[in-house]
Order: structure tokens, then sequence, then C-alpha cells
């Protein structure tokens, strides 16, 4: 298998992802890959990754994006909700907002994709709509999804860009890799 880009979970500090790309060139070396060419993803899950999280973004130069995990920063502060990636309806404001805007900011500044984190309730779409139209309009440019059911509200919810993306999927590991580097370099991720 010829990976384009790994998904380190649970990223607490820049010495993860600088283990990981050492990792990885070994690899790449040991099986004539091109250095570097294995990208990666590096997902926000704890407090204290989020204390890290503009390190974690420049730690390596294989960064591809900052993904927010939800359920498990959630249990990491202790947040009182099953409702994973949804607003709470015992708090008026957004409980996200600021983990949001720090996983936001880190992404920006290092140029790469801002994603935001799964919505578990897959039959549940009215909520997935909302939490993924605020992601939006934060400047996300995109969230995980766990069903093909949320592919619909997630297009509607990024626009006419992410819809006709869907329209025209990727279909290897590749493919992928090379859409998401063409949206990073801005007009395919902002919509112009």
């Amino acid at each position: 298998a010829n990976p384009d880009a790994i998904m380190l979970p649970k990223v607490q500090d820049s010495a993860q992802d600088k283990a990981l790309d050492l990792l990885l060139t070994q690899l790449e070396k040991a099986n004539g890959l091109e250095v570097g060419r294995i990208g990666i993803e590096a997902q926000i899950e704890t407090a204290q990754g989020l204390i890290n999280v503009n390190d974690i973004a420049f730690a390596s130069p294989r960064i591809e994006t900052i993904i927010f995990g939800p359920a498990d920063f959630m249990a990491s502060i202790n947040m009182k909700s099953l409702v994973v990636g949804a607003l709470h309806p015992d708090y008026a404001g957004d409980p996200f907002h600021y983990i949001l805007m720090q996983i936001l900011m880190a992404d920006r500044a290092r140029g790469v994709h801002a994603i935001d984190g799964p919505f578990l309730q897959v039959p549940d779409v009215p909520p997935l709509e909302e939490v993924a139209r605020r992601s939006a309009m934060l400047g996300f440019d995109g969230k995980w999804l766990l069903h093909p059911g949320h592919a619909g509200p997630d297009a509607s919810a990024f626009g006419e860009c992410n819809a006709h993306a869907l329209d025209q999927q990727p279909q290897t590991d590749a493919e992928v890799a090379a859409h998401l580097r063409g949206a990073a370099g801005g007009d395919a991720a902002s919509g112009h």
C-alpha cells in the first residue's frame, strides 16, 4: 500500500508529529518512496493538544490538516453531554466555539485545510446541518463524515464548491491527496 497521509490521533504536542515524521521518513527511504510524500493529519482530541495546537501545526512540513476530534475532547475536559459534535440544549452559547477557533487559526496560519470533527448522531440530519453551517460560517473547509447520508447536508453547508467536489469525488488515495493539496492552495477551498 502507498498511503498519501496518516491520521495521527490524540496529538498532545509537537514531539508526536516530529516522531511520526521521522518514522515516515525511515519507511519512505526503506521502501524507495519519495521522502516527504506521506502527509500527516493531526487530530486534536485533548485539552493538552489544544493548548499546543500552534506548535503541532508547525511541527512538520508533512502536516496537511489539523482536525477536531470532539468525542475524546469532550471526555478530556469532562464536558457533560452525550451529543457529540452538536450544540447542547442546556447551554445557551456554543461550547465548541473557542476550541474550533483555536484549531482554525492554527490551520490558517500553517496554510492547510481546517476540518471540523464528525457528527456522531448518524440518522439525525437537522442538527448536523446546524453544526455544519456553524463550521462553514467560521471558515472551516469541511467536516469529517461518518455516513453517506451526511454528504448532502455537509455539501449544502460548505457551499457549491464542496457540492461540486462531491460530484467529482476522487477515487484513489493519490487523487484525494492531490485534491486536498490543490484546495489548500486557495481557489478550491475558498470557492473562488
